[in-house]
């Protein structure tokens, strides 16, 4: 066991907090499947991989909540807002 630390990611401006956590949620899951696991390969998943999941989820919430309801981002999305926030 062990601990994830992830920092979070800047929201210029808040708009509605409603979806955020199932968009967390949703996205933290379709992370994992897109790194091939399932219901039986999730008890060996790495601390890298979950890393790698929680990374993708913080930025998808992030993008809800700078919209207006519940409206989250697509996969596409979410990689090129990491990608402009690492440069």
């Amino acid at each position: 066991h062990g601990t994830i630390e992830k920092s979070s990611y800047p929201i210029a401006n808040v708009k509605d907090t409603v979806g955020a956590g199932d968009t967390f949620h949703s996205a933290f899951l379709a992370a994992l499947l897109r790194a091939g696991r399932d219901n039986e390969s999730l008890l060996s998943v790495s601390q890298q991989q979950l890393g790698e999941a929680v990374d993708f989820a913080c930025a998808a919430a992030a993008i809800n909540v700078s919209r207006a309801g519940c409206s989250p981002p697509t996969q596409q999305e979410v990689e090129s807002f990491i990608e402009s926030t690492r440069r």
